[in-house]
C-alpha cells in the first residue's frame, strides 16, 4: 500500500491551493544560427556545480533550421497558469502537506503498521505558500510540481507491485528557517525511513546533517554540488558532479583517441583549469600511473583586451589526422563560438576532428550549429530522453492523460528516482544500501550507476569511510544529422 497522510488544515489557515494541475507555455524560438553575441557576466557557482539544463532544440526539415523550444517564454509574461481541476480529481498541495488518495491493490491493503510499509518523506519547494492571489514565475516551484507529477506515475506503477510506503508530501518553501524546523519538529520527517529532496543547497546541508545524525536515508534528486556533506553513507546523490563530468568526458576522448592527438582545453579561469588538473588525474588512472610517457596536451586561452582574437589552433592541428579537443567551459558562449569558428579556418577538410563540451552547450542560444555538425560535437550530460524509446512514448501518454500537460526533465527525473529506488525497497528493504553499487538500472532519462565516493588519502589506509553514494554514469551526447545522440550505453 502507498498512502499519503491527510493534511486538511492549511499553515495560514486558507483555503486549499489547486497546485498540481497546471498549463506550461510552449515557445519556439527563431535565432538558433544568430552570430555569438557577449553573453551577460556568469559567475559560476563557488564549488563548481553544474546548472541544471534546461529547455531543448529540435531541428525542423520543414523550416531547414533548429528551433528551440522552451518550457515557458523568454519575456516577462513568463508564468505558470494555474488551472483549477475538481479537487475529487486532482488532491491539492498545501503548505501542511498533501492528501493524496491513491489507488488501491486489488489483492487489498497492507496495513500502514506493517513491519513492511516504508516512511517515506518527500520535501520539495513547491512555494504553495506564494500562490493563491499572485502569479508565480519560480522556476524552484515548476520544478517541484512537475518532479512530483512524475512521482505520482511512479507510486501508480509501485502500489501495482505490491512495494508498501506512507509518502509524505512536505512543502519545504524553499525556507532555511522552515526546513530546520521541519527537520526538528515535523512527526513525518522524524519518523522517516527515507527523504527525496530538498532542492537548494542549503537546505540539502541541513537535511544531510539530519540524514547523518539520525541515520536516515536522503535521497538528493537536484544538487550536482560535491561538498553538501562528508562521511555520510546515508547521502545519495543523484546528479554527477562537475568532477565525474569531467572525468567522464575525458575517460571517453582516451578511449578513442591516442593521447598525444587528445588536446585539454580551458581559459584561463581558476574553476576551467581545476577541470584540467582533475581530467589529467583521470587520465593517470586510467594509466595506472603518475608518470605516464605519454599525455594529452593542455592550451590555456589567456585574457586579453580583446578576448578570444588570440587564438591560434594551427600549431595544434597540423599534421594530425585524428583529433579531439575537450573543452570544459560553460559559462561563456562568446568563448565556444570564437573556439569552434577559429578550428573550422584552421582544419582542412579531411581531417577528422572531434569536439567534446559540457552539458550547458545544447542550450546555447548564438552558436552556429553548422560547426557542432563539423566536428560532431560531444557534450556531457545528466538526461538523455529517446522519443523512439517505448518506455518513453509511454510515460509521456501516461503523463498527460493525468495531468492535461507535457513532462518535462524533472517529471522523467520524479519517475525514474521513485521507481528505481521503490524497487530496491521491495526487494532489499531498508539494507538496499549494501547492494546499491551493484544494481546499475537503465532509467528511461539516464542510466543509475550509483558508487561510494571515498576520498582518496596519500597513506593508502584501507577502510576509509563513505563520503556519500553518487550516481557516476554520465551520458555523453554526440551531435549528428543536427541531432544529438547517445553514444554511450
Amino acid at each position: 500500500m502507498i498512502s499519503v497522510p491527510s493534511h486538511p488544515q492549511l499553515l495560514n489557515g486558507s483555503k486549499h491551493l489547486f497546485l498540481v494541475m497546471f498549463s506550461l507555455f510552449l515557445l519556439v524560438g527563431c535565432d538558433a544560427f544568430k552570430k555569438a553575441q557577449t553573453d551577460p557576466e556568469y559567475k559560476p557557482n563557488q564549488d563548481g556545480t553544474l546548472e541544471e539544463i534546461q529547455g531543448t532544440r529540435v531541428y525542423d526539415p520543414e523550416q531547414g533550421r533548429w528551433v528551440i523550444i522552451e518550457e515557458a517564454p523568454k519575456e516577462k509574461m513568463d508564468t505558470i497558469q494555474w488551472t483549477n481541476i475538481p479537487e475529487t480529481r486532482m488532491p491539492p498541495i498545501t503548505s501542511e502537506g498533501l492528501d493524496v488518495p491513491l489507488p488501491r491493490n486489488q489483492g487489498g491493503n497492507t496495513p500502514v503498521g506493517d513491519r513492511n510499509t516504508y516512511q517515506v518523506a518527500v520535501m520539495l519547494p513547491f512555494l504553495a505558500n506564494r500562490v493563491e492571489g499572485e502569479e508565480i514565475q519560480n522556476s524552484v516551484s515548476k520544478w517541484s510540481i512537475n518532479y512530483y507529477g512524475g512521482m505520482q506515475l511512479a507510486l501508480d506503477r509501485l502500489e501495482a507491485e505490491g512495494v508498501s510506503m506512507k509518502v509524505s508530501i512536505i512543502d519545504t518553501e524553499a525556507d532555511p528557517t522552515r526546513m530546520q524546523g521541519l527537520l526538528e519538529k515535523r512527526t513525518e520527517v522524524r519518523n522517516a525511513q527515507l527523504i527525496i529532496g530538498p532542492y537548494r543547497r542549503e537546505n540539502i546541508r541541513m537535511a544531510a546533517a539530519f540524514s547523518k545524525r539520525e541515520n536516515v536515508i536522503l535521497i538528493s534528486p537536484y544538487s550536482a554540488s560535491a561538498n553538501l556533506t562528508s562521511e555520510n553513507p546515508n547521502f545519495i546523490q543523484v546528479s554527477p558532479t562537475l568532477e565525474t563530468h569531467c572525468k567522464s568526458l575525458a575517460r571517453h576522448a582516451l578511449d578513442e583517441f591516442a593521447p598525444e592527438n587528445v588536446i585539454l582545453v580551458s581559459r584561463d579561469v581558476g574553476i576551467e583549469r581545476q577541470c584540467l588538473d582533475i581530467m589529467m588525474d583521470a587520465y593517470y588512472t586510467m594509466q595506472g600511473t603518475s608518470n605516464p610517457e605519454v599525455v594529452p596536451q593542455q592550451y590555456v586561452v589567456p585574457h586579453t583586451e580583446a578576448p578570444y582574437e588570440d587564438i591560434d589552433l594551427l600549431p595544434l592541428v597540423e599534421g594530425k589526422d585524428d583529433l579531439a579537443f575537450v573543452i570544459p567551459s560553460w559559462a561563456d558562449e562568446t568563448f565556444v563560438y570564437s573556439f569552434l569558428r577559429e578550428l573550422d579556418v584552421v582544419c582542412e577538410p579531411e581531417q577528422r576532428v572531434i569536439v567534446y563540451g559540457m552539458p550547458q552547450w545544447v542550450n546555447y542560444q548564438h552558436i552556429d550549429y553548422d560547426y557542432y555538425e563539423r566536428f560532431h560535437v560531444r557534450v556531457s550530460s545528466n538526461v538523455y530522453i529517446d522519443d523512439r524509446d517505448p518506455d518513453v512514448v509511454d510515460f509521456k501518454r501516461n503523463y498527460f492523460d493525468r495531468f492535461g500537460t507535457i513532462p518535462d526533465d524533472s517529471a522523467f527525473l520524479g519517475y525514474d528516482v521513485t521507481t528505481y529506488f521503490g524497487e530496491l525497497l521491495l526487494q532489499y528493504g531498508m539494507n538496499f544500501q549494501t547492494v546499491l553499487d551493484a544494481n546499475p538500472s537503465e532509467m528511461i532519462h539516464t542510466r543509475f550507476d550509483f558508487q561510494k565516493v571515498i576520498e582518496p588519502t596519500t597513506t593508502g589506509a584501507e577502510n576509509l569511510p563513505v563520503e556519500r553514494y553518487e550516481n557516476n554514469f554520465v551520458n555523453i551526447l554526440e551531435f549528428r544529422d543536427y541531432q544529438f545522440d547517445r553514444l554511450n550505453r
